[in-house]
């Protein structure tokens, strides 16, 4: 009789030491894939660094300079932006629900999700204006096509930010901040 008590005892503390196992193992990757999608955004920031320094000694242009450094500046804006907020959602607990009320709050309705969208739409514009080929210029408008924007901001944003945690915001971000360096490749390239 005393058996079953114990044996439903240790099963209990089994179960939980797994439990907590498995709660590391899944920290453990999450914390890999942000270290990677890290990687990414300073590799591609790096390679629009360049591409920059290239456009900037090919373009004697006055006009074409300030556009340059307007772009520039616009890509940095979002690049940080999306960044403070990435560092805000990392501070939640991606397992708590009430954190996926509050980024929906915060992003559907607070402005969060359409100062993005304005963002991203300011670079697409200004990578329009820096594009030097109508090809450049059509292989940007496919991107702005892929994001998925238009016609319809607010069925994006509940598409992208309407039920997830911060973690998957986080993601989210991580790929909006490379895709925003991969538009200004697109403008910048030869």
């Amino acid at each position: 009789m005393k058996t079953l008590p114990l044996l439903t005892l240790l099963l209990l503390l089994s179960c939980n030491n797994l439990s907590g196992h498995i709660e590391q193992q899944v920290d453990s990757k999450v914390a890999t894939a942000k270290q990677d999608m890290n990687s990414e955004v300073e590799k591609a920031e790096l390679d629009f660094i360049a591409a920059y320094q290239i456009a900037k000694k090919r373009d004697g242009d006055k006009l074409q300079l300030q556009n340059l450094q307007t772009f520039k500046t616009t890509i940095a804006s979002a690049d940080d932006y999306m960044d403070s907020l990435k560092t805000e959602m990392d501070k939640l607990d991606e397992m708590d629900v009430q954190n996926v009320e509050q980024v929906q709050s915060t992003f559907l309705y607070k402005g969060v999700g359409d100062s993005i969208i304005n963002k991203l739409n300011r670079i697409l514009a200004a990578a329009q204006v820096v594009a030097r080929t109508e090809e450049q210029k059509v292989a940007i408008k496919v991107m702005s096509d892929s994001l998925g924007m238009e016609p319809n901001p607010d069925a994006w944003k509940e598409q992208v930010f309407g039920l997830t945690n911060p973690l998957d915001v986080s993601m989210v971000l991580y790929g909006l901040r490379i895709e925003l360096y991969r538009i200004g490749m697109k403008a910048l390239a030869d």
